[in-house]
């Protein structure tokens, strides 16, 4: 029995077998190793732990002894030795082996005790100290992972201990601030401190939620630092409480966002440079989803298809496009005509191009688009031009060779009649000299209509003859006077021209074809004119240059009539009357005396006559003013 019951421990009445089941029990359920063994003998029982942690049954484990089971190669296991041999325990770490030699640190723990009958027995406990080791050893490379993450995204992190008002921080925390080296002294006024002015109350607000317990401590907010310069700050803290629920410790990071909050400012103004050259653009601009429904309409497609931008979003791209495909498979084109469809139903070409791309994950198809409709049209009118003047062109030729084949024959006729009406030796009978004579003035009056037409004809291809010369206008009018004088005469007309009023400076023209222009007038005044009517053609300076005006008491023409006047074949409503024409002379006139570098003008009133102006410059000057 035990005499000697430890201090402050009730008095236990044990016997052998109780405090055997005792031994007996610890030793098969201790959760470290423990080996039984005499103090410089074998090793006499080993506990299951310690079979387990050195790797072998019970007899193999106490086969090895003492020597195969610690490394008598470490000095801390002699030095164990010796504290116990002195003091009758001893306590430290050594290095143990196990049973396939493997070394391992172990804590031990050994003592000796007397047995019954004095024998003297040694316990030696073991720890394993590899799995702590090993456990403190991955925390530490865990640390070392998280410290060099934080590193390298420039991360800081921090913690406070509110208890002893002690804080702990990275040198990155300390460098978002504009210290290039940790500091000593920081606290929560400093950091305040740093806060930019306008957002001290928010951080703080921010702060104290967490501390009563609302959630993490999460906020942005601009700082001052050190260094002067303003940069965006993101912090994120933990609030960690004790038993009672009391703050206790405050952890968390902080991270530059400058460059994010950059990046975000240069996106959104990206976005709006995007969006005010999508509203400027002067072609219209569609944007459509992968549905074909519209997501962006700029002004120009609003005005295009007549569709305000607020009733077109969310509307079928194919309400204002008609599409030859699906619009995911027609990928990037360009310069395709497409057919547009406005508000009002009415459809109209558009020359499209289109390209898919994506943004935020959303596949997206944009359109470019183009009203074609003025192309077409103006296209359509060239062509239409082309061949009516490819038509005039013919027509031209055709005139132009009907003409010269008309001539022949004719000029053959007015020949032979006047070899007839001169023919002395045999003078035709007054009958036959009026028929002869009216022939011969039927064929000069298509002769002269022939060479209009042929003059007219070469207009109009361009390749009518004028030689422009300094010319005195006395003599052209006086000989075109001359040519009509009897046609007037004979109608009845008085026809007046006062020679010596006609300025003597020289003008700029043709002779040949002033002449021609004077009795195109002159010979129209005659026909036109009313019984016993009037002509006066007469000529004087105006404008840097003369005005010859022909002017008649005739039966004049209405506004209607003179918009008519100077088109080719074109007689104002007499063309069934008895006067004779083919409405080129005044068309003629015209391109002649534009030609000229003249121009030709009339004015007339119904009942009272008409006026025809010619202005043509003075020698030495080029064009009409």
């Amino acid at each position: 029995m035990l005499t000697t019951p430890p201090p402050h421990t009730p008095q236990l009445e044990l016997t052998q077998d109780d405090l055997l089941a005792v031994f007996h029990g610890l030793f098969e359920n201790s959760l470290v190793a423990v080996l039984l063994t005499h103090p410089d003998g074998p090793v006499l029982a080993a506990s299951p732990e310690a079979c387990r942690m050195f790797g072998g049954d019970e007899a193999t484990v106490c086969g090895l002894g003492r020597a195969g089971l610690a490394d008598l190669d470490d000095p801390r296991i002699l030095a164990l030795a010796a504290q116990r041999a002195r003091d009758g325990a001893a306590r430290g770490p050594a290095r143990m082996r196990r049973v396939g030699g493997e070394r391992f640190e172990a804590e031990l723990s050994s003592s000796v005790f007397a047995g019954c009958g004095g024998t003297l027995y040694s316990t030696l406990f073991v720890r394993d100290l590899e799995p702590q080791r090993r456990a403190e050893r991955q925390v530490r490379e865990s640390e070392e992972r998280l410290r060099f993450a934080l590193d390298s995204a420039r991360i800081g992190d921090w913690e406070v201990d509110l208890r002893q008002k002690v804080s702990r921080r990275s040198l990155w925390h300390d460098r978002s601030f504009g210290h290039a080296d940790l500091q000593a002294d920081w606290g929560y006024a400093r950091f305040m401190g740093h806060v930019h002015p306008d957002h001290r109350a928010r951080v703080d607000a921010a702060y104290r939620r967490a501390l009563a317990g609302d959630g993490d401590y999460d906020v942005e907010f601009l700082a001052i630092g050190a260094d002067g310069r303003e940069r965006w700050l993101w912090s994120k803290g933990r609030v960690y409480r004790d038993e009672q629920g009391e703050p206790c410790r405050v952890a968390g990071v902080h991270a530059d966002v400058t460059a994010r909050h950059q990046a975000e400012r240069d996106a959104a103004e990206g976005l709006e440079r995007l969006a005010a050259i999508i509203d400027s653009a002067t072609d219209a601009i569609l944007v459509a989803d992968a549905d074909e429904r519209l997501l962006v309409v700029n002004p120009t497609a609003e005005e295009v298809f007549g569709c305000p931008a607020a009733r077109a979003l969310g509307r079928p791209l194919a309400d204002f496009v008609e599409l030859p495909a699906p619009l995911h498979t027609l990928r990037h084109r360009s310069g395709v005509t497409l057919r547009g469809r406005r508000a009002d139903g009415s459809g109209f070409p558009v020359e499209a191009s289109f390209s898919l791309g994506s943004a935020a994950g959303r596949s997206m198809m944009t359109l470019i688009l183009r009203d074609v409709s003025q192309q077409q049209s103006l296209a359509q009118a060239r062509e239409a031009l082309e061949v009516a003047e490819a038509a005039n062109r013919a027509k031209t030729d055709f005139l132009a060779h009907v003409s010269h084949e008309l001539r022949t024959p004719l000029n053959a006729v007015i020949g032979f009649s006047d070899l007839m009406l001169q023919d002395a030796a045999a003078p035709l009978p007054p009958e036959q000299r009026r028929r002869v004579e009216h022939v011969r003035e039927a064929g000069g009056h298509l002769l002269a209509m022939i060479r209009d037409l042929l003059d007219v004809a070469r207009a109009e291809a361009g390749h009518l003859h004028v030689e422009p010369q300094p010319v005195a206008l006395a003599q052209p009018l006086a000989e075109a006077v001359a040519i009509v004088q009897p046609i007037a005469d004979t109608a009845g007309l008085t026809l007046q021209f006062a020679a010596a009023q006609v300025p003597a400076q020289p003008v700029r023209a043709d002779p040949l074809r002033l002449r021609q222009v004077a009795v195109n007038l002159l010979g129209n005044a005659i026909k036109y004119n009313r019984p016993r009517g009037r002509i006066a053609l007469s000529a004087a300076p105006a404008e840097g240059g003369v005005e010859i005006v022909v002017a008649d008491t005739g039966e004049g023409m209405s506004p209607a009539q003179l918009e008519r006047l100077f088109r080719p074949f074109e007689r104002v409503g007499r063309e069934r009357s008895r006067i004779e024409g083919a409405g080129l002379g005044l068309s003629l006139s015209r391109q002649l005396v534009d030609a000229m570098g003249g121009r030709l003008s009339v004015s007339s009133e119904v009942g009272v006559g008409s006026r025809f102006a010619v202005w043509l410059p003075w020698a030495g000057l080029s064009s009409s003013p």
